[in-house]
């Protein structure tokens, strides 16, 4: 997955605040206002429009380095008008491969040509750990004023996400509650005095038979604190259940932990968000469209959108959503063209 192209880092897209009058930001730190996110240097609403960039698959490494040489890769972000990055890891980078080389952990693939590509446009990554890697990458966002989302993806290095791949909840074979905030505490104190950071997410896509309440609430607490502990300058993005679909827990029960103005929950929106399975979202092709887009709405709001509103709103952001750009699923044809 090494060799992506650019424009695969811009298939996903998140909004913090897409309000009329927002103005985009600069500053660093950022902090909560009700549903806002703001700068703190203005209290004005900020605006970060962000791309995605993967970096939690088993080079552990940030895809494309070995198409364009960094400084490049980040310009073309700056290009297309993103000031900010969903930049996305393992925790097993930080817990157990932190200090190997990059290098050498390429010397177990079969991938020469991805290796002659990092020597010919970013040679001194090879030689970097694995960590060092991410904080080039960190520092070269920073540089062009790019700001980043730290994204804990997966434990096990690899792409997410199933049901069966043993990353999906608390307890998972590769989901050690421990090791998890170890990680994230790791990650949060290493980039504490980095301006370029400005938010850290908890985990992307809880998902998989374990799934509970009580687990959510006990292990998204205890992670959101050592977060803000190791780092209280730094938004902390909170998931919920069923592949980041799913808060309406909440409504009856709300996470009641200090992290000051830094919290901010996160959700996804794809054709199948919300319907349960990936297979569900043939209900798009079953159903007349107006029909299927209210329900989508409708079911939105009752599962996440409520948490912007009432006298404890916090914000809401968008960390994935999207469709099938090859136009080969129905169903995502059908939804991209209500949309």
């Amino acid at each position: 997955m090494l060799g992506t192209t650019i424009q695969s880092l811009f298939l996903l897209l998140i909004i913090f605040i897409s309000a009329p009058l927002a103005s985009y930001s600069n500053a660093y730190p950022l902090s909560t206002q009700g549903r806002w996110i703001i700068d703190d240097s203005t209290g004005e609403r900020a605006k970060m429009v962000c791309g995605n960039w993967a970096g939690h698959l088993r080079p552990m490494i940030p895809e494309g380095l070995d198409k364009r040489p960094l400084k490049e890769l980040v310009g073309e972000l700056v290009k297309h008008k993103f000031n900010c990055v969903r930049l996305t890891y393992a925790i097993y980078m930080w817990t157990r491969h932190g200090n190997h080389i990059v290098n050498d952990t390429f010397s177990n693939f079969d991938a020469p040509e991805v290796v002659d590509g990092i020597a010919k446009n970013n040679p001194s990554v090879l030689n970097m750990t694995h960590i060092q890697a991410f904080e080039a990458m960190v520092n070269e966002l920073g540089a062009q004023n790019v700001k980043v989302l730290l994204d804990n993806h997966v434990s096990e290095p690899k792409w997410c996400c199933n049901d069966d791949d043993e990353n999906g909840f608390f307890h998972d074979r590769h989901f050690d509650p421990q090791e998890w905030i170890q990680g994230l505490t790791l990650a949060a104190k290493h980039f504490a005095n980095n301006h370029a950071v400005v938010a850290m997410s908890l985990r992307n896509e809880l998902h998989g038979p374990r799934q509970n309440q009580n687990d959510w609430y006990r292990y998204m607490s205890h992670g959101a604190l050592s977060i803000h502990k190791a780092n209280p300058k730094v938004l902390v993005v909170i998931s919920g259940l069923n592949y980041d679909t799913e808060f309406q827990f909440l409504r009856s029960k709300p996470l009641k932990i200090d992290l000051g103005k830094k919290m901010v929950y996160e959700t996804h929106l794809y054709s199948w968000s919300g319907t349960g399975t990936q297979k569900s979202k043939q209900i798009w092709t079953k159903q007349p469209l107006n029909r299927i887009c209210a329900d989508s709405i409708r079911g939105l709001e009752y599962r996440a959108g409520f948490l912007t509103t009432g006298k404890n709103a916090v914000p809401l952001i968008f960390t994935e959503l999207g469709f099938d750009e090859s136009g080969s699923s129905v169903e995502d044809n059908r939804r991209q063209s209500s949309t």
